[in-house]
């Protein structure tokens, strides 16, 4: 039987390993192909500011350039195969 003033061990969590990556781990495999130029420009916009509206910095702000150069890709690809717009000019 414990005694009822016994006090708990503490809690002591395992040290976590150094971050090693660049913080844009999450975006480094987009391609082209990935989702629609406006999609990848919605969640850059959400990259940029947070609920309240003040300006994020660091991880995110990188991660919103990446999107939007991605998005930039995917809109050159779409209109140089744009050949609805050559049928309609024919």
């Amino acid at each position: 039987m414990t005694r009822p003033n016994a006090s708990k061990p503490a809690y002591t969590p395992a040290p976590k390993p150094p971050y090693t990556g660049n913080g844009t781990e999450v975006v480094d495999n987009l391609t082209a192909d990935t989702a629609p130029a406006s999609r990848l420009l919605a969640i850059a916009a959400w990259h940029d500011r947070d609920w309240r509206g003040r300006e994020r910095h660091g991880r995110h702000k990188r991660i919103a350039a990446r999107l939007r150069q991605v998005a930039a890709l995917v809109a050159a690809t779409t209109v140089a195969n744009d050949n609805a717009a050559v049928r309609a000019a024919a």
